[in-house]
């Protein structure tokens, strides 16, 4: 499906009504969140939501030229790639590393079936049947139970912190409201994926203690979380272009652009040491 690179406003739906009920659902949630002494869940959860909302303003940017916003697309993808092997990855494999892998294939099963379903059945533009949408929202769920569970061993917040979840949210952000634009549908479901993060890892933080084996459990959830990332990073690596060309130029500069993604989550990493 083509992809425009000029906005329209959409008229109050169903994704615009629900989307504002889960930003005041995890309004309420952080508030909560903050009463009961769960600070870093709050500010982890804030920086994601916040992140992945500016990612979906930045999308709302004149483009000019199709082929720019086709590069701006797979630069993005590559980027969720390169955050999702070099940030989220090594974090849930220093947990626990077959339980990590097991839930890193899990998740690209799990990606890679949902995409078929709604492929099969035509749902992409009904309310629950984008499948970008559904598994993004599904991996900010395992991050935040992952997160959740890791509560009392989270390290303390930080510079490193806050640019690792930044350099895998915002891209998310950006190529999840392009896609959703693509499919007619409104940004605000945006909201989904960046608000569920906060709205598992508080109910998961607040019973967590009682769990022995929380590390492990949670190199689970966070592997699972992670494969759901490749999967939609490679989906948007690999959409097909708005514009006419499809000519070996063509898919020799959407390569580079997603090796650039790659390559600045790489650099970033590197600076970050």
């Amino acid at each position: 499906m083509s992809r425009s690179t000029e906005w329209q406003p959409l008229a109050p739906d169903a994704d615009s009504v629900l989307g504002l009920g889960v930003l005041a659902a995890f309004g309420m949630a952080m508030a909560a969140a903050l009463l009961l002494g769960q600070f870093k869940v709050t500010v982890v959860s804030t920086i994601g939501c916040a992140s992945m909302g500016l990612g979906a303003l930045v999308a709302h940017l004149p483009l000019g030229r199709i082929a720019v916003a086709d590069v701006l697309d797979r630069v993005a993808g590559g980027a969720m790639m390169g955050a999702a092997c070099l940030f989220l990855l090594p974090r849930a494999l220093d947990m626990d590393p077959l339980r990590a892998a097991t839930g890193l294939a899990i998740g690209l099963a799990v990606g890679a079936t949902l995409h078929r379903l709604c492929d099969r059945t035509s749902q992409r533009s009904s309310l629950f049947g984008d499948a970008p949408l559904i598994a993004l929202t599904v991996h900010s769920a395992g991050a935040g139970a992952a997160i959740g569970m890791l509560y009392t061993f989270m390290p303390d917040l930080g510079l490193w912190l806050g640019v690792a979840i930044i350099a895998h949210k915002l891209p998310a952000g950006y190529a999840l409201a392009r896609g959703l634009h693509a499919r007619g549908r409104s940004a605000l479901a945006v909201a989904w994926p960046a608000c569920a993060v906060g709205l598992a890892a508080l109910p998961v933080s607040l019973v967590s203690a009682s769990w022995p084996s929380a590390p492990a459990t949670a190199a689970l959830c966070q592997g699972l979380s992670v494969g759901l990332f490749i999967h939609v990073s490679l989906d948007c690596a690999t959409t097909p272009t708005a514009s006419a060309e499809d000519d070996i130029t063509s898919i020799a500069r959407g390569a580079a652009a997603v090796l650039a993604g790659i390559l600045s989550m790489w650099a970033l990493r590197l600076a970050m040491g």
